[in-house]
């Protein structure tokens, strides 16, 4: 069962890779992946999904406000510019 699973998500990726979801950065960070930790990606990933949530989150509620501190907004742009190039 986990082996069929684990064929389907490379499948998957495969399948993102060739359409231009993925990039050369998510190959890179297969590699990484090794026996002694098999669900690096998996956490790599949700970790980077948390994050950006959470920026995405701060981002929405500096610019609901009233009066908008656009230096905020761009620090927070910024982090999420600087999470997703990595």
């Amino acid at each position: 069962m986990a082996a069929t699973m684990k064929l389907g998500t490379l499948g998957h990726a495969a399948s993102m890779l060739s359409t231009g979801l993925l990039d050369e950065q998510f190959q890179k960070l297969l590699l990484l992946q090794d026996g002694s930790d098999p669900n690096f990606v998996a956490e790599t990933i949700t970790l980077f999904c948390e994050d950006g949530e959470r920026t995405i989150g701060e981002l929405t509620k500096q610019l609901d406000k009233r009066c908008v501190n656009f230096d905020e907004v761009a620090a927070f742009v910024h982090k999420l510019e600087g999470g997703s190039a990595t």
